[in-house]
């Protein structure tokens, strides 16, 4: 409950008291006043901050705003990615070369493996030849030894026909041959029987020549 001044009479004094009251309340009053008047200031002074800042800065200046990234950082992001995907790539790249590697490793491999079945069939083929020849020069030597061994058959006398006939007719030469029992037909020059080929007729020694066997023979009566 607020405390009532004390009221003085004109003409009564004053006490000390009073006085004292009566300066307290007057500083109280002089307080309030200046509260209210810095009060109204300020609230002034915040109307006209608003108008000429605008409410977002004033704001922006008691309540927190989200940081924005600094545009280097934006940029080594960036180059970030880029580092990481050239390092995918570099994998996908050393991937194909040891794969190529691989392959080249395995086709060395079977080339490997081919050139040395090419010198076991080479070398095969070499001792096989060689054989061939040896086994050729053994049989060569074997045949030349087998006809050195074999003795050549002496050739069988020949026995020539007899000459039974001689005739001339007509100015033409005729003979007759027998052979054992069988006798030939009259022969004329040119004509063979068995062999033997008449060739011609000597009426003066009753003679006549033949070729046989490539050898030219004469028989006589």
């Amino acid at each position: 409950m607020q405390e009532l001044p004390d009221i003085v009479l004109p003409g009564e004094p004053v006490s000390d008291t009073a006085r004292e009251r009566t300066r307290h309340s007057g500083s109280v009053a002089t307080a309030n006043w200046a509260l209210a008047f810095a009060t109204i200031l300020f609230s002034a002074l915040v109307a006209l901050g608003i108008t000429l800042i605008g409410r977002d800065a004033i704001m922006s200046l008691f309540i927190p705003v989200e940081a924005k990234p600094h545009p280097h950082t934006a940029r080594i992001d960036a180059l970030q990615s880029k580092m990481d995907a050239l390092k995918n790539d570099l994998v996908g790249v050393q991937s194909l070369i040891n794969a190529q590697q691989t392959t080249a490793h395995d086709e060395s491999f079977e080339q490997d493996k081919i050139a040395q079945r090419v010198m076991v069939i080479e070398r095969f083929a070499t001792d096989l030849e060689q054989k061939i020849k040896k086994h050729q020069a053994t049989q060569a030597q074997h045949a030349i030894r087998k006809k050195e061994s074999v003795k050549t058959p002496k050739p069988a006398p020949v026995i020539p026909p007899v000459l039974v006939s001689v005739r001339n007719v007509a100015g033409v030469p005729y003979v007759a041959l027998r052979d054992g029992l069988d006798s030939s037909n009259l022969l004329k020059p040119g004509d063979t029987w068995r062999g033997w080929t008449f060739i011609d007729l000597d009426p003066s020694r009753n003679a006549a020549t033949f070729q046989y066997q490539g050898v030219v023979r004469e028989l006589s009566l």
